[in-house]
């Protein structure tokens, strides 16, 4: 398990959620979305209509809490990464500090990459 290269990626997927969701880009969050975590995004994005919104990540640090196999027989692996940073949210509004949770899913046979499973928000 390449951990640098995981943490990357993540990161990357981090700042490609928010940009996909500002933007009502829906078919890109299927893209690296569960089907469970893509119809909930979806819907916030519904409910929230066309009130624009504009994330800027300011500040954005993870660090993987680890990896384990889980459901029927170990076919898949989950990785949970610990976001940290600061998001501001409209422009000229102060950086808010946030703290979340992501939870990655793949099989563990590789046959596809990982996709956002999961946030927690971490209070």
């Amino acid at each position: 398990f390449d951990v640098d290269r995981f943490m990357h990626a993540a990161k990357v997927c981090f700042v490609r959620l928010q940009a996909a969701n500002d933007q009502n880009r829906v078919d890109d969050l299927r893209e690296f979305t569960s089907p469970e975590m893509f119809a909930e995004l979806s819907l916030e994005m519904r409910e929230r209509g066309a009130v624009e919104q504009s994330t800027d990540v300011v500040t954005l640090e993870g660090r993987l809490l680890g990896v384990e196999h889980i459901g029927e027989g170990g076919a898949t692996e989950l990785a949970s990464v610990r976001f940290e940073g600061m998001l501001r949210e409209s422009s000229g509004e102060a950086a808010q500090p946030f703290t979340e949770v992501w939870n990655f899913t793949r099989p563990t046979d590789r046959s596809s990459g990982w996709v956002l499973a999961g946030i927690q928000q971490v209070e």
